[in-house]
């Protein structure tokens, strides 16, 4: 970030003048591709400065239509907008310091103007405004006052994301406050997929949360963990058509491509582009409600699979847990997923977990087979536990708990499948086990600092050892990934019959965002279809 804040002084970004930072976007039409695409100019920004005309017409003559910019290499805002006429580039979007809001705000929003900008976009904060939520909250209200000035002159204010905006305080995604705390009419959203997945977190999850508020998103690819190096698009770990066909759903207007640090950028733009001109969007899956929907199959074990499948289909089901290798093409057949299942079937597989060092050779080759396997039949969740307590001290097994999570990670990361360590009650039915608190889950998890580790939240067992699983769930919701539900007490029904309001639950869970599934996971008392029907109306929200 700094290196950016240097560029943008050395582009002579002065209170009167525009800024040039990021590629800037392309909007999706109605069809199944994106068109036209944008580019960040700061991908090429040392070429800009030795040769802007020269440069623009090596972006134009790539195939971009669009363009976002990030200084003006003390050209004027009007001999910037003849030169892009010129070439047949637009400039939807561009980037300003945040200095600007408090001096020179008019003069960006005129030169805004001038540029034919649609979208003032601020990259980042100063690292001094990051220290405490309080912090962000006088920002946000910074970013409200300056939006709705921008508003009346009919351009529109939006803030870009760094990893550093994800990095939790108290327990708190700082970039989610902040956009609780703005005006989703005023603030939008310009989402910088990099960055997100950088920190751990699900662009998904933004756009099911904020809907509408995203209105351009930066494109760029990664290399897996440890390093997360910066990839031309296309040649990195990210799944773009399904996550780009979100956006769109959600109202992105603008995808812009973007390299940072490209070795050759023209190269790397020429390749981005190719690779997102011949991309096809999928049309997303439906299912009823807002929440995909999932069944244990333990809780029907008599019935036979096929016959177990086909029922829950025709109730609505999208998926059914815990199956075994050998049954996911039996689901599939009846239009299911899979929706989480184990890495292997042993004895103790709750109790030896992660916690420990001397299971990790054990656990990680369990993983390394079955990752692959589940990538490959489109299986998007494996199981994990952190184990019985062995002796050690608590920080001594988080400590052992990340070390080994973090070693699986770069290969989840690769494959797109997640690992979802579970948090179970030591009270009633996993006595001595150490993820028994959501807190120890957490700390793991965020630790880890990887999209493709995260909590299985079972709402039975936590509601036994901590209750208050609404706030809990809304509050560290960035951390979890796969949920089980179950009637407290006794496992049964999640009806009227026990103590947790399961319909509260459900649409609670369902405003945080909430991309993955639910799975129910009960033994039913009375007839069993009729209660996971029953189930899949509750969550039917």
């Amino acid at each position: 970030m700094n290196s950016r804040r240097e560029f943008m002084v050395r582009s002579g970004l002065v209170l009167g003048s525009l800024a040039i930072p990021r590629a800037m976007g392309a909007a999706l039409g109605v069809g199944t591709g994106i068109n036209p695409i944008g580019l960040q100019l700061y991908t090429v920004r040392h070429a800009l400065q030795a040769d802007m005309e020269g440069t623009l017409a090596k972006v134009a003559a790539v195939g971009y239509r669009e363009v976002e910019l990030a200084g003006l290499m003390g050209h004027t805002p009007a001999a910037v907008r003849r030169l892009l006429d010129r070439l047949g580039l637009a400039a939807p979007s561009m980037h300003v310091p945040f200095g600007t809001l408090d001096a020179g705000w008019d003069a960006v929003i005129d030169d805004a103007r001038t540029l034919g900008c649609r979208y003032v976009v601020v990259p980042s904060i100063p690292d001094e405004l990051r220290t405490s939520l309080d912090s962000y909250r006088q920002v946000a209200q910074r970013f409200n006052r300056a939006a709705e000035v921008a508003a009346k002159s009919g351009v529109q204010f939006a803030y870009h994301n760094h990893a550093v905006d994800f990095a939790p305080i108290g327990r708190r995604v700082p970039y989610d406050l902040l956009l609780d705390a703005t005006d989703p009419n005023l603030v939008h959203i310009e989402l910088d997929l990099y960055w997100v997945m950088r920190a751990g977190h699900d662009a998904l999850r933004y756009f099911n949360r904020w809907p509408g508020r995203c209105r351009l998103v930066h494109v760029k690819d990664s290399a897996p963990a440890p390093d997360y190096q910066m990839r031309d698009v296309g040649a990195g770990i990210v799944n773009w058509a399904p996550l780009l066909a979100a956006a769109r759903q959600a109202g992105t207007e603008h995808f812009i491509v973007e390299h940072d640090e490209a070795a050759v950028p023209l190269a790397s733009i020429a390749a981005s582009f190719a690779y997102l001109r011949e991309l096809k969007l999928p049309a997303l899956p439906r299912h009823r409600g807002r929440l995909k929907q999932s069944l244990a199959r333990w809780t029907a074990k008599d019935v036979p699979l096929p016959d177990l499948c086909q029922r829950l289909k025709a109730i609505g089901y999208d998926a059914i847990d815990l199956l075994t290798p050998d049954e996911w093409d039996v689901a599939a057949a009846a239009g299911l997923t899979c929706s989480l299942e184990y890495p292997a079937r042993r004895d103790r597989f709750i109790q030896n977990g992660f916690n420990d060092p001397a299971n990790h050779p054990m656990l990680l080759a369990e993983l390394e087979r079955s990752i692959p396997l589940a990538a490959k039949a489109g299986v998007p969740n494996l199981i994990a536990m952190f184990g019985n307590r062995h002796g050690a001290s608590e920080a001594d097994d988080k400590a052992a708990c990340v070390a080994g999570l973090t070693r699986i990670a770069p290969l989840a990361e690769r494959h797109g499948v997640t690992i979802c360590v579970e948090l179970l009650n030591s009270k009633i039915d996993h006595a001595g086990y150490e993820g028994d608190h959501t807190a120890f889950g957490v700390d793991v998890v965020q630790a880890v600092g990887s999209l493709r580790v995260k909590l299985l939240y079972d709402i039975y067992h936590m509601q036994i050892m901590e209750g208050d699983v609404i706030r809990t769930i809304q509050e560290n919701i960035p951390w979890i990934a796969h949920f089980h539900t179950g009637g407290v007490p006794g496992r049964h029904e999640i009806d009227a019959s026990q103590e947790l309001n399961y319909r509260a639950v459900a649409k609670a869970i369902a405003e945080t965002g909430f991309t993955g599934y639910v799975a129910h996971e009960f033994v039913p008392v009375g007839e069993p279809f009729a209660a996971f029907a029953d189930a899949y109306g509750i969550f039917e929200v």
